[in-house]
């Protein structure tokens, strides 16, 4: 009944999180999600408790990126260590579930603003293999890093991808055609 009544409470904590995040109330879900960590037993939770944990870690992770909106001097040094510390939230959920796509979206996303562009594309395609919901976005983004990384084959395969997906999307026909003209410079030429 103890179990029981922990995972309800983190459950709840969990919900709170969400909420407080969606508010832009970062500070907020930080702290539940700090209170909800202590919770969790040392050793590897049963299947069934898995999920909940890697959220819980997820969404502590996602609260101390979003939370950083200052950008002076004095708190760059807080940035990088806020930063290490989400990544190893990334690894804690991950460590508790690999295969949560989420996870290894965020984990993109922050290697991506680091601009660690190899890691970035190998947790975005991480991501996609174990069926992310929004594979236009990280096609999108896969197309960008791969530009970026001098590898135009494949950002011009997955710039397509995205437009196979949504054949409406504006910026991944700009991506493409900025991929095309990182290929061949004569495309901008007049004739």
């Amino acid at each position: 009944e103890r179990r029981i009544n922990t995972i309800l409470r983190c459950q709840a904590m969990l919900r709170s999180a969400i909420t407080l995040s969606s508010q832009k109330k970062y500070k907020e879900a930080l702290a539940i999600t700090e209170k909800a960590i202590p919770l969790f037993p040392d050793t590897l939770p049963t299947p069934s408790v898995c999920p909940l944990f890697c959220q819980i870690y997820y969404r502590r992770a996602i609260a101390r990126l979003q939370g950083l909106t200052e950008s002076s001097e004095a708190v760059i040094e807080k940035k990088r260590e806020t930063v290490k510390t989400a990544n190893e939230d990334f690894g804690k959920a991950l460590h508790y579930d690999p295969a949560f796509a989420l996870a290894w979206f965020g984990r993109g996303e922050l290697f991506q603003d680091l601009d660690k562009y190899a890691e970035a594309v190998s947790a975005y395609e991480t991501a996609i293999h174990y069926g992310h919901k929004n594979p236009v976005h990280i096609y999108y983004q896969l197309a960008i890093l791969y530009r970026k990384l001098e590898k135009t084959d494949k950002a011009i395969s997955c710039a397509n991808k995205v437009l196979e997906l949504d054949p409406n999307h504006k910026d991944a026909k700009v991506e493409l055609f900025a991929t095309r003209v990182q290929q061949n410079p004569e495309l901008l030429r007049n004739p």
